[in-house]
């Protein structure tokens, strides 16, 4: 497969979108990708911590020991199964987005065998995003760490006033450090998927290998590489703006007939008795209920093609770069068979005379 740059990838990543879900078009097929790309997406959110107040601030009113055990274990429990919840979500959207990539690659949309395929790479896929994202907070940590501190000092004492134009500052430090911290992650988080997630689907290699294979590549190209990530940010703008404008249009349109029933029963129930009510309040939930519905389908579906889209726009802008990647992706035109018998037809050899 050549060398493809970061614009040149846009137009077949575009027609192997429409190969992959429109021919043929199959509703089943759009809503089932859509899933996998909504669900590969979930998780990829940076972790929320709690928020503890100061000693100085708990009440001093006395507490009894069981009361304390009680909402200790409270709130551990709810931890515990906020934890459980999180990590599932994690693993699931690190298989699928092993799921997602082979979908996109080979066009097989048999979801179930392509997930058993993939249970020993995403246990390593899981342990390099978490890895990254240590390494990013340990990083951001020195950088943000004393940001919040200046801006808790800077909070006046004995419940005065604040002056505000002494929270500035701080808070102006705060909201760039985390900005800043937000783009690198993404950035870091956004190579290691389109570049370094094939390797480990592919060939099943190793953390370290799989990092190297990454950083040579940003090291080789780092122009394209630049031109890649900003035009895959404007795409992201793009994609996001029309799919918007059209499921708001779509959702209007879908509004008409479920409205207009709607409409139709109230204007001939709603004088009725308490039964009609009844009757005529659940229809409509009926009604309200499958509006929305088939309106979580195409939201989902939106996000199948949008999902596709910039899975292959990775693959092909990755493929002249990965020899085995872009013999699956475009393989290799075959030559035609060859003629095994002569155009003319060939005249035996009359045997040699043999000595008396």
């Amino acid at each position: 497969m050549q060398l493809l740059s970061a614009i040149d990838a846009i137009s077949p990543a575009w027609r192997h979108t429409r190969n992959v879900l429109f021919s043929p078009l199959r509703w089943q097929t759009l809503l089932k990708i859509g899933l996998v790309a909504a669900f590969a997406g979930v998780g990829t959110g940076s972790f929320n911590t709690s928020n503890f107040n100061h000693p100085g601030s708990i009440p001093h009113s006395p507490m009894h020991f069981p009361a304390i055990v009680f909402v200790a274990s409270v709130l551990l429990f709810f931890g515990l199964v906020v934890l459980v919840i999180g990590f599932a979500f994690f693993y699931l959207s690190s298989r699928l987005q092993f799921v997602l990539f082979d979908v996109v690659l080979r066009r097989d949309t048999t979801i179930g065998p392509i997930w058993n395929r993939f249970g020993p790479a995403t246990w390593r896929w899981m342990g390099l995003r978490f890895l990254f994202a240590l390494a990013a907070l340990v990083v951001v940590s020195p950088i943000l760490i004393p940001a919040i501190i200046a801006g808790i000092h800077s909070f006046p004492k004995d419940g005065a006033a604040p002056d505000l134009a002494s929270l500035i500052g701080p808070f102006f430090a705060i909201i760039g450090t985390l900005v800043l911290a937000a783009i690198v992650v993404g950035i870091g988080h956004l190579l290691l998927h389109d570049f370094g997630l094939p390797s480990m689907a592919l060939e099943g290699t190793p953390l370290q290998e799989t990092v190297l294979r990454v950083i040579r590549l940003v090291r080789a190209e780092p122009l394209q590489i630049l031109i890649f990530i900003v035009m895959k940010v404007i795409l992201q703008i793009v994609a996001a703006i029309v799919t918007g404008i059209a499921f708001a249009i779509g959702a209007l349109i879908m509004l008409i007939p479920f409205g207009g029933m709607g409409g139709i029963l109230w204007a001939a129930l709603h004088h009725g008795d308490v039964a009609t009510h009844v009757a005529m309040w659940f229809l409509i939930a009926i009604f309200a209920l499958a509006y929305l519905a088939i309106m979580l389908c195409v939201a989902f579906m939106c996000v199948g093609v949008t999902g596709t889209f910039f899975q292959a726009y990775a693959l092909y802008f990755l493929g002249g770069y990965y020899p085995l990647l872009g013999e699956i992706l475009q393989p290799a035109p075959q030559s035609p068979p060859g003629y095994f018998y002569p155009p003319f037809p060939v005249q035996p050899t009359p045997p040699a005379p043999t000595a008396l």
